[in-house]
């Protein structure tokens, strides 16, 4: 054997990421999560053969029946809410396809599956999604990784079977192979724009570490998929999604949602008018753009990618807490760091429990709270990396 080689320490040491505070609260989490999952363990455990008998919050239902829309070529069609929702049980009515036509690449095939076989596999690779993010951040820790599986993150994320997960696997590993691999990473940066509100940092990150060849491959790899798409699906699935954008997208947009946490509906929850919104998720955008960049060439790697992950979801123009995911691939590369400082490890421990707090409450507080706690600890995290390079 190689005598340079090292073994992976799987010991409980690599679980105090941070410090005892956030470890506490890792712990506190996981607490809480099972305690949640216990309560709906019917429906976590329920794997129906059809989607009529699938829970009423699950989101592969959507997902499902639009990949079964789009093997009956009637992939436009599923921009139409009345049309898609002709298709579900009178409990899954409030869903709908809200994806780009290229997101039937990945639909269509699940729907070959029966409901309770697609939800399995949808649920599995979830799991495997967190090794994936590990992996990305060079973090090999077997405690670290059980308590993200049971994390508040992965429980909301995977009760409502959403893309949180995938979404922080794929971005995780985008950025951080793309100095290695660009063109793999523009592949999976052109994967990722079936969900691209969370891409608007990736850019500037690769523009701001000179990674050329990867911005040249997503583009490449975004309008394969695109012409693929329209080949396959038809170009009136296209005209159809732009039109849904106006119809659908934004008149959705506009409600205040519970659970959500972007500028935009935080400042729709304090009380701000639709102007007043508009120019908040500008602004948000636009700092996080600021300080990906700054941080994309001035800082150590792993601290710049933490900074671009939690602005990924940070100034993302649609942003819930199922996808929370992203938050345990940022702390996965901030894990290294010994040492925080008690401001990081309280911002970050409340950030790991804020989805359980709007899980629990309905009050005003609670549908603000994991918006302002992911504010809170990216902005401490932000002041912290940067004065370590000062």
């Amino acid at each position: 054997m190689d005598a340079t080689f090292q073994r992976p320490d799987f010991s409980l040491s690599r679980l105090a990421i941070g410090g005892p505070l956030l470890a506490s609260a890792m712990a506190l989490g996981a607490v809480f999560a099972l305690y949640v999952a216990a309560t709906f363990a019917g429906g976590l455990t329920s794997f129906p053969a059809g989607r009529d008998d699938a829970a009423i919050a699950e989101d592969l239902v959507a997902f499902h029946r639009a990949g079964e829309m789009a093997l009956r070529g009637e992939a436009g069609a599923a921009y139409d809410p009345a049309a898609f929702r002709a298709g579900l049980a009178d409990h899954q009515k409030g869903l709908l396809w809200l994806n780009p036509p290229h997101a039937y690449f990945v639909m269509a095939p699940l729907a070959m599956l029966p409901y309770g076989a697609a939800k399995f596999v949808w649920m599995a690779l979830g799991a495997l999604s967190l090794a994936g993010i590990l992996a990305a951040a060079k973090f090999c820790s077997r405690p670290f990784f059980l308590l993200a599986l049971v994390s508040p993150a992965m429980l909301i994320s995977t009760m409502l079977l959403q893309l949180g997960a995938f979404i922080a696997v794929g971005l995780a590993a985008a950025l951080s192979i793309a100095p290695r691999r660009p063109i793999l990473a523009g592949v999976l940066l052109a994967l990722l724009t079936m969900k691209p509100q969370y891409g608007l940092m990736a850019p500037v990150f690769l523009l701001a570490t000179g990674q050329w060849r990867a911005i040249f491959a997503t583009a490449i790899a975004s309008a394969i998929l695109v012409a693929l798409s329209a080949a396959l699906f038809g170009a009136e699935s296209w005209g159809a999604f732009f039109e849904a954008l106006k119809t659908v997208h934004g008149p959705f947009a506009r409600q205040i949602l519970e659970g959500t946490a972007t500028f935009s509906q935080t400042a729709a929850k304090l009380g701000a008018g639709d102007a007043a919104r508009v120019v908040a998720q500008i602004a948000g955008i636009g700092l996080g753009a600021l300080v990906v960049w700054f941080a994309a060439r001035r800082l150590p790697a792993n601290d710049a990618l933490a900074l671009t992950l939690l602005f990924s979801l940070a100034a993302a123009p649609s942003a819930w807490i199922y996808d929370w995911p992203l938050v345990i691939a940022a702390m996965a590369f901030l894990a290294g760091r010994p040492a925080w400082p008690v401001m990081a490890q309280a911002g970050a421990g409340a950030l790991w429990l804020a989805p359980l707090i709007p899980t629990f409450s309905d009050s005003r507080f609670a549908g603000l709270a994991p918006a302002l706690a992911l504010y809170a600890f990216t902005a401490v995290a932000t002041l912290w990396l940067f004065r370590r390079t000062a």
